[in-house]
């Protein structure tokens, strides 16, 4: 059907359609928008009125106490009456009706309410509908609309919400204006579609009377623009003729690259059915080495000389000519070129280089565009014949630079000094196309030349440096070329004879501003040596000059790797290189053996995980690295591999690199672990060299008179009977005898008592001394737990003095307080027996000062500080170690080292 129907009917059937749905949505929309406001105006009004009257009437302690009818439910009755209202009802916060002009309904509850919840909120809900939808609308069914009007209550106006009033009126008026208000949205928006369908249809009508009238320009227009179409295709046909000629030439001209044909193939393609029966082509003879060069087809020779002077004349100018040829003299119609001639330039850019010359049937068969067409056929040539020599000369210095490249590339190939040279001079021979070649050295005030190209004409020449040819560019720095050889004055003439040499050419071999010897070729094969065979051989002995140097340096540098290599290897002191992060990237082999660990175990770990001495220590070895830039002899001690620690004597300083950046760190670290042990066996030694002589003294000077006053004061205190006097002289006793054992205690230091070697079960030492300490108050109130591994082997020891050891470590970690844990374990070829308490510890300060005598960190003074220093001793003469470690308010830990060699099975001392 819509297809049968005119555009200009089917856009009116269509638009009214669109303007009746717009129609019908717009007056729906702003009759819903019309209800909705009025409602809600009359019902915010309503509903203000209705909870002023009710604040106003009821007490607000109806809602604590409901049951009975508020006082104003007279007035609220009256209310209801005189604004049409159907139904009155008071909800509280809960949802349930607290009174209603209806008294079946008051008291009751008809679950959720959305309405009241908002209403409780502070919202005033008003709405128009049909009753049915709540449990007490069945009392109102009769009104077929009601207006339902949900207000809050409240007593002030900051005052809670403390209940809803609900309100079902019929409002005459208002469904009255609701009605009317309707029917006048409809009545004008009905209006509006009619004038707007109206409007439509008019635009609609002169819309299509401007179509038809455009359509007829249009076709007017249509007829003129054919015209001209069928006009410029018949120009665009010529010229799509010319540039198929130029196509075919331009191709022609591509498929070479030597200058005689492509001439000749630019002549063919002219030829071949364009339209010119014959012509030539000539260039300028200085465009070919002074000799013109003429390439002609299907034309005479005679015609070409006759009309060489006019082409060159053109090929100068730059502009083209038509010129009429005479006919012949017999007149024959077949007689050649008797009509027209066009000259053309051939050229590139500003340059010209020759001219193409065209024959026709007739002088006034060339057109203006013919013309054109042939000067644009003569630069494509010229841009051939360009191309063409441009490629020559690249092969040329392709070639020169293919040479240059693999003699440069064997450079970094050979390590060989006479190798090099050779490969040098075979370059040089190569990139100059001459006979032979040779370097040129100095040697004091003469020049040796070595001929080294060809091989089977080696030679070896001393001449003097002042009066030969290379001495000459060796002295001077300059190249210099001698193309007359025999007859230079330059030339040393007995040496030229002698090798044969017609021509000559040196240049220097210059590195950094200094030359280091020359380079030498001779006897070009074909022709003299050329400015440009100078500058080829100039820049080949630059680099040639280089690889020289760098050879030299090469064998320096791998002299001096290999020296430094050895000096390091060969170094007792352990040689380490840090990155600039402290991570290790090297270690000498005399640092592999000190630390105890394989080729690349060390590399990548951070050197503070091999610092024993704490961070603090680390830190200030850092900090005296980075403020000074090198620290020398910084004694520490470090983590070998094994677990031990290594006392180390460190020097280092910054590794940086050419621009002045730190890349690195250096340390030269000895081990000085025997030289500290030496060191402390000497203090020791003087320290009981003192206690000899003080023992010695204290024994002769006081020995005696301790024995007067103990035997004098048991003398008093027999016959003395006051109980102040006999504790008194008690007293004496008691500070006579701890005289005494000081004196003995230091008589044993200077000369230990002999003992015997037995073999002993470690865990019955361990066992009693456990418990002889047990007799002691303090041990018996800790926890002490002792775990022996049970395959332990025997030690032999002087089983009393590794007693009074292992007693003195407990009553020491008794006095510190907390639990005691003693294990004994194999580790190793040594026996290790840990005493590790939970007590208060030791500062660093005391732990240096712990095995020294007379140093206690008790309070006491019956303790005179020689237990742990007599314990060392011991455990020293058996061979072994005492070790300790602490943290203050961690605990102490000591360990016993008891080495697992045979010891001598007889008697002896252990001094």
């Amino acid at each position: 059907m819509h297809r049968r129907l005119s555009a200009s009917r089917r856009f009116a059937v269509l638009s009214f359609l669109c303007v009746l749905a717009i129609t019908v949505l717009v007056c729906g929309g702003a009759s819903s928008v019309l209800r909705s406001q009025l409602v809600v105006h009359d019902g915010v009004v309503i509903g203000d009125l209705a909870s002023r009257l009710f604040t106003s009437s009821v007490p607000a302690s109806f809602f604590a106490a409901p049951g009975a009818a508020p006082a104003g439910a007279e007035r609220l009755r009256e209310f209801a009456r005189s604004e049409q209202v159907v139904r009155f009802m008071v909800y509280d916060a809960d949802g349930r009706v607290l009174w209603s002009d209806d008294a079946s309904l008051a008291d009751r509850h008809f679950g959720e309410n959305a309405k009241v919840a908002a209403a409780l909120r502070g919202e005033t809900i008003a709405e128009v509908g049909q009753p049915g939808a709540e449990g007490h609308h069945s009392t109102l069914r009769g009104f077929p609309r009601l207006e339902e009007v949900y207000a809050p209550v409240r007593y002030q106006p900051d005052a809670p919400i403390v209940g809803v009033i609900e309100l079902y009126r019929t409002p005459a008026a208002l469904f009255a204006v609701l009605d009317d208000g309707v029917v006048v949205v409809w009545l004008l928006g009905g209006t509006a579609g009619v004038v707007l369908y109206l409007t439509l249809i008019i635009v609609a009508r002169n819309c299509s009377r401007t179509q038809v009238r455009l359509e007829a320009e249009l076709a007017e227009y249509a007829r003129v623009l054919q015209a001209r179409v069928d006009e410029r295709t018949r120009e665009l046909a010529r010229k799509a003729k010319y540039l198929s000629i130029l196509y075919a030439v331009s191709s022609a001209l591509g498929r070479s690259l030597e200058t005689r044909e492509i001439l000749g193939r630019a002549l063919d393609e002219l030829a071949d059915g364009k339209g010119f029966e014959g012509g030539w082509i000539q260039l300028l003879p200085e465009e070919n080495d002074g000799v013109p060069l003429v390439v002609r087809r299907g034309i005479s020779e005679d015609v070409v000389r006759r009309f060489a002077a006019r082409a060159d004349a053109v090929a100068r100018s730059g502009q083209a000519c038509v010129v009429a040829l005479e006919e012949t003299s017999e007149g024959r119609p077949g007689a050649e070129w008797t009509r027209g001639l066009v000259l053309a330039p051939i050229g590139i850019g500003d340059r010209p280089l020759g001219a193409l010359a065209v024959s026709g049937p007739g002088v006034d068969r060339f057109t203006p565009d013919d013309t054109q067409l042939l000067s644009s056929v003569g630069w494509q040539i010229g841009a051939a014949v360009g191309n063409a020599r441009l490629y020559a000369a690249t092969r040329e210095r392709e070639n020169e630079a293919r040479v240059l490249y693999e003699t440069i590339g064997r450079f970094g190939e050979l390590k060989d000094s006479q190798s090099l040279l050779t490969a040098i001079v075979e370059g040089a021979v190569a990139l100059t196309q001459a006979s032979y070649g040779g370097t040129v050295f100095p040697d004091g005030d003469d020049m040796v030349a070595h001929r080294l190209v060809p091989p089977e004409r080696r030679a070896v020449v001393r001449l003097k440096m002042a009066g030969c040819f290379a001495g000459l560019t060796f002295t001077s720095g300059v190249p210099q070329v001698a193309n007359d050889a025999p007859n230079d004055s330059r030339v040393n003439q007995a040496s030229a004879r002698a090798l044969g040499l017609r021509n000559l050419a040196c240049v220097p071999l210059q590195h950094g501003g200094r030359v280091i010897g020359v380079l030498s070729v001779g006897d070009k094969e074909v022709g003299p040596f050329t400015e440009q065979d100078v500058v080829r051989l100039r820049a080949f002995a630059h680099h040639a000059a280089v690889a020289l140097e760098n050879a030299r340096l090469l064998r320096e540098t791998k002299n001096t790797k290999e020296h430094l290599e050895n000096l390091v290897a060969s170094s007792v002191d352990a040689i380490v290189t840090l990155d600039p992060r402290g991570r290790i990237s090297f270690v000498s082999k005399g640092g592999q053996r000190m630390f105890g660990c394989g080729d690349g175990e060390l590399i990548g770990r951070p050197v503070r995980a091999l610092w024993a001495c704490g961070p603090r220590d680390f830190r200030t070895f850092r900090a005296r690295l980075v403020r000074s830039g090198r620290v020398e002899n910084y004694e520490t001690e470090l983590a070998m591999g094994s677990g031990a620690r290594l006392v180390v004597n460190i020097s280092a300083s910054f590794l940086r690199g050419a621009a002045g950046e730190v890349t690195g760190i250096l340390a030269v670290v000895k081990d000085v672990t025997s030289l500290r042990r030496l060191h402390e066996q000497i203090v020791r030694s003087e320290r009981l060299a003192a206690a000899g002589l003080l023992a010695a003294g204290v024994a002769h000077e006081v020995g005696n008179p301790l024995t007067c006053i103990s035997a004098l004061a048991q003398v008093l205190k027999a016959r003395a009977s006051n109980a102040a006097i006999r504790e008194g002289l008690e007293n004496i006793e008691v500070h006579v005898g701890r005289i005494g054992r000081i004196v003995q205690d230091l008589t044993q230091l200077s000369r230990p008592t002999p003992a015997t070697l037995t073999e002993a079960s470690l865990k019955d030492l361990v066992d009693t001394a456990v418990n002889l300490a047990r007799h002691n108050p303090v041990v018996r109130r800790m926890r002490v737990d002792s775990v022996v591994e049970p395959a332990l082997p025997p030690v032999r020891a002087a089983s009393d003095r590794l007693v009074q050891v292992f007693l003195n470590l407990i009553l020491n970690a008794a006095d510190a307080g907390g639990n005691l844990t003693i294990r004994a374990v194999r580790a190793r070829n040594a026996i290790c027996v840990t005493f590790e308490d939970g007590g208060c510890g030791m500062s660093p300060e005391e732990m240096r000062r712990i095995f020294d005598p007379f140093h206690s960190t008790k309070d006491d003074e019956t303790h005179l500080g020689l237990g742990l220093f007599v314990s060392h001793e011991i455990i020293r003469q058996h061979g072994g170690d005492l070790l300790a470690e602490s943290q203050p308010g961690v605990g102490t830990t000591f360990t016993v080292i008891l080495p697992m060699q045979e010891l001598p099975s007889m008697s002896e001392e252990l001094a």
